[in-house]
């Protein structure tokens, strides 16, 4: 039974490659085979990351929850103050673990009328004139990820993990930075190995994009415990000490 189960499997997936071929093409075809192998591969490399990860996420958001949720409430009525008649959150898509497209929240930042992007758009600069006071704030100190919170119980977000860059950026970079994708093989996070190590905010330059990447991917290969309470323990260094947030 169990020989004829492999079989079908097989055939199945064969089935599949060949009513695919005249839709993706052979070399998108390539690349995805390559993307699944190699996300299966993860997944059973790691007992933390199949199995404990995911609790290490849930335990660490609802303790984090208890004390940020006052600090939610009056940012919530601090940007109701501010624009009466504009949303509290902001959300626009994302890609995920294995390039699916999830609502990734954060709190408002930018006058509401220059978020009318669905996928990404222009990175916010220093001394952008679309972002509010209360944003400037909110971004400094990176409060407006707080909601990022709930990414994380939904199960779209980890803890830690590489940062989920716009949907049009991913398309750009991916072009120009060699396994760029191989960081979508886990959840994004709140926080990651990039960021503690100072590569956040905007990005000027390709090199600068390529340097971050070389960091999640790091992070992805070597995902593991103690490297998750590293970067924890790290991103409130970050949080007292920014840099390159704006």
């Amino acid at each position: 039974m169990l020989f004829f189960s492999i079989i079908n499997r097989h055939l199945m997936l064969w089935q599949e490659i060949i009513l695919r071929f005249f839709i993706l093409g052979y070399e998108q075809i390539l690349a995805q085979l390559n993307n699944n192998n190699e996300i299966e591969t993860l997944e059973v490399r790691g007992f933390y990351g199949k199995h404990l990860k995911r609790v290490f996420d849930v335990l660490a958001i609802i303790c984090l929850l208890i004390v940020a949720l006052p600090i939610m409430t009056l940012i919530a009525i601090a940007l109701k103050i501010e624009s009466p008649f504009s949303p509290i959150l902001y959300t626009q898509l994302r890609h995920g673990k294995g390039q699916a497209m999830f609502k990734i929240y954060k709190f408002r930042s930018m006058r509401h009328d220059s978020l009318g992007q669905k996928f990404g758009g222009k990175q916010a600069r220093i001394s952008d004139n679309r972002v509010t006071r209360i944003g400037k704030i909110l971004r400094r100190s990176s409060l407006d990820e707080l909601p990022q919170f709930f990414n994380v119980l939904r199960g779209d977000m980890s803890l830690i993990g590489p940062r989920p860059h716009a949907v049009d950026h991913n398309y750009f970079y991916e072009q120009h930075i060699s396994n760029y994708w191989r960081r979508h093989l886990v959840r994004p996070g709140i926080t990651g190995l990039a960021q503690v190590m100072g590569h956040r905010g905007r990005t000027k330059r390709i090199a600068d994009m390529t340097r971050r990447v070389e960091y999640d991917i790091q992070y992805v290969r070597e995902l593991g415990l103690w490297l998750d309470i590293k970067i924890f323990f790290l991103t409130f260094r970050e949080l007292l000490f920014p840099r390159n947030a704006h």
